[in-house]
């Protein structure tokens, strides 16, 4: 449902669920409200759908549709937004840099998937789920993310302590932000860091 009064009226096909279906023409002429395309090949680049009441679940099927070649999402600040981070994503979305879930009620645990499943490193420099009902621990296998830049988690209910991996992972000179504040991890830091 469009129950905010910032999308533009337009009858495109997109309903406020991400729970089902798939998505079909959101690059033809008249384009959907919230994504952008590249101009050569009709592929969705971009989804921005910050504070837009939207419900539902994160889906498997947007990895799975051939018009998605992501390198951004922000759905940040959609409270009924919810579902856990589908596993696919991560090898279906080799392009993604920008991964933004803030103020959603996406939950479960951080996938340990998304650091094993594809060989080459996944180009993610910006990832944000604060401020949502996360939970589980911080995954060694994320390490294999060279070109994370930032990582915003604060407000979840991760907990357990700060990967050894991950400092020998992530350059001084390119890591920039790590924000895990009210979160329950303990420990220290690692000499790794």
């Amino acid at each position: 449902r469009r129950d905010n009064p910032n999308w533009d009226g337009r009858d495109d096909g997109v309903d406020g669920s991400l729970a089902g279906g798939s998505l079909t023409g959101p690059c033809d002429a008249k384009g959907w409200y919230g994504l952008w395309c590249d101009a050569v090949g009709g592929s969705v680049e971009s989804i921005s759908l910050v504070s837009n009441n939207l419900n539902g679940s994160l889906t498997d099927g947007l990895a799975s549709d051939s018009t998605f070649a992501m390198g951004s999402i922000d759905m940040s600040h959609n409270k009924h937004l919810g579902g856990t981070l589908p596993d696919s994503w991560y090898a279906a979305w080799s392009q993604l840099a920008s991964l933004k879930l803030t103020s959603t009620s996406v939950s479960g645990t951080l996938p340990n998937s998304w650091g094993t499943q594809v060989t080459s490193s996944w180009p993610l420099i910006s990832l944000s789920l604060s401020f949502s009902p996360v939970s589980g621990t911080l995954p060694d296998s994320w390490a294999s993310w060279d070109r994370l830049r930032s990582l915003s988690l604060s407000f979840t209910s991760i907990s357990g302590t700060l990967p050894d991996s991950w400092g020998f992972a992530w350059p001084s000179d390119t890591f920039e932000t790590l924000i895990l504040s009210s979160t329950s991890i303990s420990g220290t830091i690692p000499d790794s860091w």
